[in-house]
């Protein structure tokens, strides 16, 4: 229950914010005006720039996960990696499984 109430509160906000945003027709006029006569270069290098900020993130995914003495190196591991850290919302059975592989069972450790 906590969880939903969670999610529609989040969906609450972000439904007010953008309307609080979009509501204006002259906003929504500047807004369209400004994408018009941006400079791609800087949206280019915008993207350079957080392109280098996912893989610095990665690398030190890597990193921690080396210090534990985990080793990925399986493409299914970089799935993996892939859906629960870069994709905002990741689905859940894969979240799930993913822990398990990496919590030591009891009796094991």
């Amino acid at each position: 229950m906590k969880k939903v109430l969670i999610t529609i509160f989040q969906l609450s906000v972000t439904a007010g914010v953008l309307y609080w945003v979009y509501h204006d027709p002259n906003r929504r006029a500047q807004m369209v005006e400004a994408l018009r006569n941006a400079e791609y270069r800087w949206v280019l290098m915008a993207m350079l720039a957080y392109l280098v900020v996912e893989v610095a993130a990665a690398f030190r995914w890597h990193v921690l996960l080396k210090v534990q003495n985990i080793h990925s190196v399986s493409p299914a591991d970089w799935t993996v990696f892939y859906r629960v850290v870069l994709q905002p919302i990741p689905p859940r059975r894969h979240r799930r499984r993913h822990h398990q592989e990496l919590l030591p069972v009891e009796g094991n450790a």
